[in-house]
């Protein structure tokens, strides 16, 4: 897997862990401002059980285009 980070949303099972990237929140900064397609933001929500022993049971991609408006939000649950 290569370094440094992409901005772009993911989740993805390595192994027994759970790879969870929330792509940008708007970090891109001026060149976001300055691209010649949309840079959509985006984030992660992530809810656990609650207790001490925690575990995952969700999470929520959430994307806003800034040009359209668009939001959307894809859930997804954790065995």
């Amino acid at each position: 897997m290569a370094g440094g980070h992409t901005h772009r949303p993911e989740i993805k099972q390595i192994g027994p862990s759970l790879l969870v990237n929330p792509g940008t929140t708007g970090a891109a900064g001026i060149r976001g401002l300055q691209a010649s397609q949309e840079v959509p933001y985006s984030a992660s929500i992530l809810y656990f059980t609650p207790g001490e022993n925690l575990e995952l049971t969700a999470i929520d991609m959430i994307k806003y285009e800034p040009l359209s408006g668009r939001i959307t939000v894809e859930r997804q649950v954790t065995n």
